[in-house]
């Protein structure tokens, strides 16, 4: 009898075991399995935010199932000091170093909004990398979100209001709302690309940009900061103000291309101050055009469409 008692007990405890092991994340979602043809539904604020909160989840595939409103007044909400998914953290450690974590899975937004979004970074602690995505590994695609009335402020730099460095894809996305921080800010991506990756398609910015004034202070874009990637078919509109780099479009074109875009809205600054872009550097700029009042407050390198251009333009 005993015997039998000890073999029922022993096999109680195999069967928690195997269900403790199997747990998967997926029970947190709407659904999915993290995999690229079943990626993990995302229907909640809670959902979207519990990305940023577990790195293992950090190459995994997601899709929006709804409209996510991140408003902190909502219970879901609150007000990040970071970026919400994939953020960098400075740490100090014999001299300052960054300990870093990308993006590198898929977020689909089937063209549903993530709306509300604010990110007060108080920016005493020179963090880096602010967006909804702070950093987008090559490896990452986002696509087909609509980021509506975001608000981003007292933040360093890299700073985007979709993401703050882009080495991957982003495709069909668009955002409206306010950024402001120290530079290398664009109201869509602070800075996308370097060494042949970081791409921006079909993309849009109804921004207001704002560089506030620090040591390193400069390079701003009604869409991207710096490019050193490639972005087609895009447009922005809206304001950029700051001191210098400063473009409707882009403000540092830096061995970017660009192509088959545009810009309309108001760029004030002091110098390398343009209507599409502030500064071009050593790539080409096709087929693009800008519709801005520029407001300069010296003469120096302020164009309609470009304030100085070392690279190649046509048809623009």
């Amino acid at each position: 009898m005993r015997g039998n008692l000890k073999r029922r007990i022993a096999g109680f405890i195999f069967v928690v075991l195997v269900f403790s092991a199997t747990h998967s994340p997926a029970a947190e979602f709407a659904g999915g399995t993290g995999e690229l043809n079943d990626p993990y539904q995302i229907a909640t604020a809670a959902q979207l935010i519990s990305i940023g909160d577990d790195p293992n989840l950090l190459n995994k595939h997601f899709e929006l199932v709804n409209d996510i409103d991140l408003d902190p007044n909502l219970p879901s909400g609150k007000v990040f000091t970071k970026a919400v998914i994939a953020s960098y953290k400075w740490i100090h450690i014999e001299g300052p170093f960054y300990e870093n974590t990308h993006f590198s899975g898929s977020l689909d937004g089937n063209g549903h909004s993530i709306s509300n979004m604010i990110i007060n970074g108080n920016a005493g602690n020179r963090t880096e990398y602010f967006g909804l995505i702070g950093y987008l590994d090559s490896d990452g695609i986002v696509k087909d979100i609509k980021l509506r009335d975001i608000k981003i402020f007292n933040v360093g730099r890299q700073v985007g209001g979709l993401v703050g460095w882009n080495e991957g894809k982003v495709l069909r996305c668009s955002v409206t709302g306010n950024v402001s921080g120290e530079g290398l800010i664009g109201g869509l991506v602070g800075n996308n690309g370097g060494d042949n990756v970081g791409s921006i398609i079909a993309c849009s910015a109804f921004c207001n940009i704002q560089i506030v004034p620090a040591q390193f202070s400069g390079t701003a874009g009604g869409l991207v900061g710096r490019n050193a990637g490639y972005i087609s078919n895009c447009f922005a509109t809206g304001t950029v103000t700051g001191d210098i780099r400063l473009g409707g479009l882009v403000g540092n074109n830096f061995g970017g291309y660009i192509s088959n875009c545009y810009a309309i809205g108001t760029v004030t600054g002091e110098e390398y101050v343009g209507g599409l872009i502030g500064v071009n550097y050593g790539n080409a700029v096709f087929q693009c055009y800008a519709a801005c009042e520029i407001i300069a407050y010296s003469n120096d390198f302020v164009g309609g469409l470009i304030g100085i251009s070392e690279g190649q333009t046509t048809g623009s």
